[in-house]
């Protein structure tokens, strides 16, 4: 049988995500430059929401695109309102270069967010050796900075649930994965490979998956109606 809400919560680690997280969301101007002013009022207005947690450069903040000085003043922009509205915050250090991932990791560790997230480098489909590598070299970077991975439905390499548990096994600072979900079995199995693993689900599937134990939604649906949630 499926852990009731309640319950799955409870046996999460304290420092573990849980809940709604609003994604941070770039405004754009006519000129196709980041519109910073704009920005900052569209995370202010999200954290003022109610919403668990925000978090920058997912899909939607077109991290792919950034340069690194945007990032960086991106994130120091999120962690100033962020702390204002005593909101935790995550960051996302996703790149498809494994070294500027990391050097990503090393700058904004000085923020002190809740957690970094991060993709798979995937300018090709990286091995299981690779993989390991790679989220290993970030567990020694910041070893006290909790990590969550984000496998999308697009990733050029979709881990399995145990592939998952076999990192989490060998970096103890991975505690949680945004990951698409999936049919009742996909949980029962997640239950089995994962107990105590933070898991989240799209937004457009938190229903369905807080039901079935997914602990929360790094979410496309609260960053554009976050009072609907």
């Amino acid at each position: 049988m499926l852990a009731e809400p309640d319950d799955h919560l409870t046996h999460l680690p304290a420092h573990a995500p849980r809940g709604v997280w609003g994604a941070v969301m770039l405004a754009i101007d006519d000129r196709r430059a980041i519109d910073w002013e704009a920005t900052a009022e569209t995370i202010a207005r999200l954290c003022a929401t109610g919403v668990d947690g925000i978090y920058s450069n997912g899909t939607a903040c077109e991290f792919h695109c950034q340069t690194e000085p945007e990032f960086d003043r991106l994130c120091d922009l999120v962690a100033t309102i962020a702390g204002r509205a005593r909101l935790p915050f995550q960051i996302g250090i996703s790149q498809s270069n494994p070294r500027v991932a990391r050097e990503r990791l090393m700058r904004m560790s000085a923020l002190r967010p809740a957690a970094v997230q991060f993709t798979l480098p995937d300018w090709w489909p990286p091995s299981d050796g690779e993989v390991m590598r790679f989220v290993g070299g970030l567990g020694e970077t910041a070893p006290d900075m909790p990590l969550v991975l984000y496998n999308p439905p697009h990733a050029k390499r979709r881990l399995t649930l145990e592939r998952i548990a076999r990192l989490r096994a060998a970096v103890p600072s991975l505690v949680g994965a945004k990951l698409p979900g999936g049919e009742t079995s996909w949980y029962a199995d997640m239950h089995r490979e994962l107990p105590g693993f933070s898991v989240f689900v799209p937004g457009h599937m938190l229903a369905t998956g807080f039901a079935h134990g997914a602990h929360g939604s790094y979410s496309n649906i609260a960053c554009l109606s976050p009072k609907a949630r």
